[in-house]
């Protein structure tokens, strides 16, 4: 009865696993990412090249941007204006 009742848990487990890696913000998929991100930043080319062959895999999601009103927006700049050496000396 006790093998029975462990084989099916770790059936159920596996099932929950695989169906939770399916799902992009799933528990397992954004934790493998950060790893990733992680392993992609290391100096040792093994580990940067195994995270960044995973992140091509399963890139991390955009940051969703806020829509702007044109209205809000401002805009500051400044003006420079760039001569060429044969404009200055004429004008």
């Amino acid at each position: 009865m006790g093998r029975k009742t462990s084989a099916g848990a770790l059936t159920a487990v596996g099932a929950y696993l695989a169906n939770d890696l399916r799902d992009p913000e799933g528990l397992a998929r954004p934790v493998l990412r950060r790893a990733a991100q992680a392993l992609a930043a290391s100096r040792r080319a093994a580990l940067h090249k195994a995270g960044a062959a995973y992140l091509r895999l399963d890139p991390p999601a955009a940051p969703a941007l806020e829509p702007v009103s044109e209205q809000d927006e401002i805009i500051d700049a400044t003006i420079v204006e760039v001569f060429e050496p044969e404009e200055e000396a004429r004008g």
